[in-house]
């Protein structure tokens, strides 16, 4: 498995405005962000939506060896990214998947299914939404 981290450019600035992580091709992770669902209240979808038409594009921080080292590693490009001053759309600090237990992770998704957020039908990497694969969740 592959596991990165990424930094979205903004389309007006040129500069890294968001710090993710994920196991996905980047292409797959930024169509998802330049398309976020209207029902997404992060900060970065509604900064997306706010942009109209501009797009960001991504790079590539890092190729990361381990689950554990992305967790690590997003902590630390968010924290440098701030401390440069640059406006991060990061809600959190970073690393919070990492402290998942499986027990959070369902009532997670219960919550989302009763609140109607949860995409009937899409498991795993088909849902845009998630950041688990099936089998690791299951």
């Amino acid at each position: 498995m592959s596991y990165k981290i990424y930094g979205l450019i903004h389309p007006i600035t040129k500069k890294i405005c968001y710090v993710g992580l994920t196991t996905r091709t980047l292409k797959e992770r930024l169509a998802q962000h330049n398309n976020p669902v209207k029902s997404n209240p992060t900060k970065i979808a509604k900064l997306k939506r706010s942009l109209k038409e501009k797009k960001f594009s991504i790079i590539l921080l890092k190729d990361c060896s381990s689950k554990e080292d992305m967790y690590n590693s997003e902590i630390t490009f968010i924290k440098f990214y701030r401390e440069s001053g640059l406006k991060i759309y990061n809600i959190t600090d970073g690393g919070e998947y990492a402290k998942q237990t499986p027990e959070s992770i369902r009532k997670m998704l219960e919550t989302k299914k009763k609140k109607g957020t949860f995409p009937k039908g899409l498991k795993g990497e088909e849902n845009v939404t998630s950041i688990f694969k099936e089998e690791e969740i299951l």
